[in-house]
């Protein structure tokens, strides 16, 4: 009988829970007029009609498109790496830059994907017959960025190695169709899922076509001292940021260094997809088995680094080859870093967020203080009303629905076929 008195309740909270949700989706639709990202239309890319706020539009500066790819598995146990992303986005639009996510699915758990494309119509993602498991919070999160027009392009893992795929498929995105960008000349930047951008002067990108052509900008590109590959040393740069037009990142992942002193290209080699990123590491580093299954890859060791050693060696070499110029931009002022204290954090940010260029945001703990997030984007967006209420949205759906999965252990809601068109 009290098994029976649990069994109740669990199903009336859990009733309660999505009817909350449903309730929060209804006046999202009522709250923002959602329009189509047209060509004469740019700035509404996020859906937000910019007659219907507070507040400007954003506004593209030039006619010259910016891209910035973020890649990372929606398979990790961990979910800080994918919670970020509606957020991360707006920030980058703000910036006039056009984001695009790769969510790496685990084989394991996608069994089917048949098409990533956009429709004409929206430029939003549009994939079918789509069999997926996946837990209520990564489904949050994609109907958001779903909402919110960004273009999502989904990738098959190779069964355990979700996290690799997630760490280095970023790095291939010269191999997208012209359906997520569009143009072999449009300048494409790298950069993290849990990094919001914030210093709008440094993250500017020269105008002109003839710097674009010959240029690969490197963003705090001091930061990390020297490595070494086949005793030749390298300055080893980030991955976020470093930036070059769509034509030159496919060339430089079909850069063959094992072909020296002659220069060598295999464009047909590789595509966007899990099986080209095998290749490109395994022939990179000479080995077979290199690449390491998710479970074994740990803070610190060679696997955890291979995007950010294999990315520099690259750029050195494939700039040298071709005549490019390396633009290499300090990093200045200050960072909102999660290696501070929560207080520090808020003081920061209330006193000194002129000065702040970025923000590394925190991990596990930004569940237990929400603020800390909530109060960065209010900062960031606070001409933007209409963006924070959304965002405020989000944040309490996600942390409700994060709170149900804790508690009562939902740790997977299986789906025969999980409409993610939300």
């Amino acid at each position: 009988m009290q098994l029976l008195s649990i069994k109740f309740n669990f199903l009336a909270l859990v009733i309660t829970v999505f009817l909350f949700i449903a309730i929060y989706n209804f006046k999202l639709q009522t709250k923002y007029k959602f329009v189509s990202n047209t060509e004469t239309n740019r700035q509404s890319i996020f859906g937000f009609n910019p007659n219907n706020g507070d507040e400007p539009a954003n506004k593209q500066q030039n006619n010259k498109k910016k891209y910035v790819v973020i890649s990372t598995s929606v398979q990790e146990e961990k979910d800080f790496y994918t919670v970020y992303l509606p957020v991360v986005c707006q920030a980058w639009l703000k910036l006039n830059f056009e984001p695009i996510i790769v969510l790496v699915l685990s084989e394991d758990d996608l069994l089917l994907i048949s098409q990533n494309k956009m429709t004409m119509s929206s430029n939003n993602t549009s994939n079918y017959s789509r069999v997926a498991k996946l837990n209520l919070m990564q489904l949050k999160v994609i109907e958001y960025l779903n909402k919110m027009k960004v273009k999502i392009y989904f990738m098959k893992a190779r069964k355990d190695y979700d996290v690799a795929i997630g760490m280095l498929s970023r790095m291939f995105c010269g191999f997208l169709d012209e359906n997520f960008i569009e143009s072999d000349d449009a300048f494409v930047i790298l950069s993290d899922s849990d990094l919001i951008p914030i210093d709008a002067n440094y993250y500017k990108v020269p105008d002109d076509d003839e710097r674009h052509e010959n240029m690969i900008l490197i963003w705090n590109a001091f930061c990390c001292g020297n490595i070494n590959f086949k005793g030749k040393p390298y300055k080893q740069y980030p991955m976020s940021h470093i930036g070059m037009s769509k034509k030159h990142w496919r060339k430089l992942i079909s850069l063959d260094l094992a072909s020296s002193p002659l220069i060598k290209y295999d464009l047909h080699k590789y595509s966007f997809d899990s099986d080209s990123i095998f290749l490109k590491v395994e022939t990179f580093f000479n080995q077979k088995d290199y690449m390491k299954k998710s479970k074994q890859i740990e803070r610190g060791d060679k696997m955890w680094s291979t995007d950010q050693f294999l990315l520099s060696v690259s750029v050195e070499e494939y700039s040298k080859a071709n005549g490019l110029r390396l633009e290499k931009r300090s990093y200045r002022n200050m960072r909102l870093d999660r290696s501070h204290s929560p207080s520090l954090w808020r003081s920061n940010l209330e006193q000194n967020f002129k000065l702040i260029t970025d923000s590394h945001l925190y991990h596990d703990n930004i569940f237990d203080e929400p603020d800390l997030l909530s109060s960065l984007y209010k900062k960031l967006f606070s001409d933007q009303k209409s963006i924070v209420r959304m965002l405020d949205d989000y944040l309490n759906q996600y942390i409700l629905i994060r709170k149900i999965h804790k508690n009562y252990k939902l740790n997977e809601t299986k789906t025969d076929f999980v409409n993610l068109d939300n």
